[in-house]
């Protein structure tokens, strides 16, 4: 579900509407920085923080929901919360690191360019071609994912190796991604305490924590309920 600024203040409402039409989860995403929600968000975009409010709002509505006896998943929470309580990966290509794009996935185009996501396929809508990797019928398939754009992209997509990234304690469950930064502060690497995906995720890991660290024998039992 991603959120524009008119479903703010509404989340109660739309997991409702979600669990009315039969279905047991939803990610809660805040707006991404591509194609059209980037054209106009001057008219659908709202602060990271107004986002932050919200989720943690509806993740309660969600933990209340399934102590009463429905059983619902918010999975955002629980990607992160099975990296936090387990040692496997999600595949999640927002949170790896290195990066996924263009090693844990890649995008052809009715046209035959290959980009390394559908967020670089949606900047080349808006003519930045700067994640396309080539053509299928130009370029073979080791120049496109052994070429020296994908070596420099994924060389700028770990972490561990990132300004602020290699110390942040929660470093260990988060990601990289050079393609939202691109869009969003110009260059791969970004601007940590700028950075609006850093800022959304950090406090939703605390968030997590700050349940967890309650010991509460139902929220753990919901959570692990989540990843089982």
């Amino acid at each position: 579900m991603t959120t524009s600024k008119h479903s703010l203040g509404r989340f109660k409402e739309i997991i409702d509407e979600y669990i009315r039409l039969g279905f047991n989860n939803i990610f809660l995403r805040s707006l991404n920085p591509y194609g059209f929600a980037k054209q106009y968000k001057d008219k659908i975009a709202y602060p990271v923080e107004d986002f932050i409010a919200n989720y943690k709002e509806g993740l309660d509505y969600i933990i209340e929901l399934n102590k009463q006896g429905t059983f619902f998943v918010e999975g955002f929470a629980a990607l992160l919360l099975k990296r936090m309580l387990t040692p496997f990966a999600t595949g999640f290509v927002d949170l790896q690191s290195p990066a996924g794009v263009g090693i844990a996935g890649a995008i052809y185009d009715y046209d035959g360019n290959v980009y390394v996501s559908d967020e670089a396929r949606m900047m080349a809508r808006f003519k930045n071609y700067y994640f396309r990797l080539g053509n299928v019928n130009e370029n073979s398939y080791q120049e496109m994912f052994n070429g020296e754009l994908l070596h420099h992209i994924i060389a700028s997509a770990c972490n561990e190796c990132l300004p602020v990234c290699t110390e942040c304690v929660f470093q260990p469950y988060c990601g990289a991604d050079p393609v939202r930064n691109m869009s969003e502060q110009g260059d791969m690497i970004g601007f940590r305490p700028t950075n609006e995906m850093c800022r959304k995720t950090k406090a939703i890991i605390h968030y997590l924590f700050e349940l967890l660290q309650k010991h509460d024998p139902e929220i753990n039992r919901i959570f692990w309920s989540w990843l089982n």
